[in-house]
């Protein structure tokens, strides 16, 4: 039995041994381009050349110029990975990370109202969104509601300018004997395209939509194309654009007999002003005028004037002043006056 355990004893010992000669014999050659080469330096190498015998390359031969250094493999006894399952966080560990996180949530909130706030349009939109309310007394005392809202785009360098807009409003009537109702639901869109060709001439396209229960306007759709021409005045604070230009109307009044029902040929003039008083206070003023070409009689306008006070980089007032005028709608005249106030939100 002893002479078993020493042979086995042995045998390890001459394993050991095995292993160090092993990693004595392995050297790790370093070049200077960064790269490492693992072999045994053989004995034929010279000052000129070194011999390197690796197992995967074969025998090398490389020149001493290139070599940075030389060192034995492995510098440092490799140590053995434990396999010993590292012990689980500590219970504080986990509520300190359970409240780190619940942290960065709570500020997700803010985080996204912050982007709001930081939210700008681009540098070439500038538009506006009225909010207003108007009461009257009479023989009848009626409260209109209305929205109104306008967006223009100019980007810079360019010729091309948009401009689009809606409106809509209801005005409901209360009478003497204590009863109310709504009697005018109406709403308008616009869309407008300019281009300028020359120093202060422009070209544009021009499309309207308008619905108006009071005047028995079941609806309206104007295309018009036309030209005018720019003026500055006073150091650019005035500016005001006339032209005049031709199109086609599709009508559709409330009784079907309506004289203005159908498709006609229109002419239209157009004339906008705009007065930059301030650095936050503007006055504007637009007049456009469209006329049946085969029938002058049948014409309308709408004249509008607007005073517009900005208290803060987002809210303002604003007082305006519409006349919206029907030569003839179920054989009448239908002239609608308001006077109006609102509050302007800026964007």
């Amino acid at each position: 039995m002893k002479q078993i355990r020493w042979r086995r004893l042995g045998l390890l010992v001459l394993i050991m041994s095995l292993q160090l000669s092993l990693w004595s014999s392995t050297q790790e050659v370093q070049l200077k381009s960064g790269e490492r080469l693992l072999g045994e330096i053989l004995a034929t190498s010279n000052d000129d050349m070194l011999h390197l015998r690796s197992k995967i390359l074969g025998d090398l031969k490389l020149p001493r110029s290139a070599i940075a250094s030389t060192k034995d493999f492995p510098a440092v006894k490799p140590k053995l990975v434990s396999t010993v399952a590292q012990p689980k966080p500590k219970p504080a560990a986990v509520a300190k990370r359970l409240t780190t996180s619940s942290a960065s949530e709570a500020k997700k909130p803010w985080r996204m109202i912050e982007s709001i706030k930081d939210f700008k349009t681009p540098p070439s939109w500038k538009g506006n969104l009225r909010l207003g309310l108007n009461i009257t007394n009479g023989n009848s005392k009626w409260t209109e509601r209305y929205a109104r809202g306008q967006l223009s785009i100019l980007p810079k360098g360019s010729k091309n300018f948009y401009r689009f807009g809606g409106a809509y409003s209801f005005r409901e009537n209360e009478y003497n004997n204590g009863t109310s109702r709504v009697t005018n639901n109406k709403f308008d869109l616009s869309a407008l395209y300019r281009r300028s060709f020359s120093k202060g001439w422009f070209m544009q396209n021009a499309l309207g939509y308008r619905s108006d229960e009071v005047k028995g306007i079941n609806h309206e759709i104007k295309l018009s194309v036309g030209a005018g021409y720019k003026f500055k005045i006073y150091k650019d604070k005035i500016e005001l654009n006339v032209g005049s230009g031709l199109g086609v109307e599709d009508f559709e009044a409330s009784k079907a007999n309506d004289l203005r029902s159908g498709r006609n040929y229109i002419g239209n003039i157009f004339q906008e002003l705009t007065w930059k008083m301030s650095k936050r206070t503007t006055f504007s003023q637009k007049f456009n005028y469209f006329q049946n070409v085969k029938e002058h009689h049948l014409y309308d306008f709408k004249f509008t004037t607007a005073f517009r006070s900005r208290l803060t980089d987002v809210f303002g007032l604003e007082f305006s002043y519409q006349k919206d005028f029907d030569s003839e709608v179920d054989g009448k005249e239908k002239d609608d006056i308001q006077w109006r106030s609102a509050l302007v939100i800026y964007f």
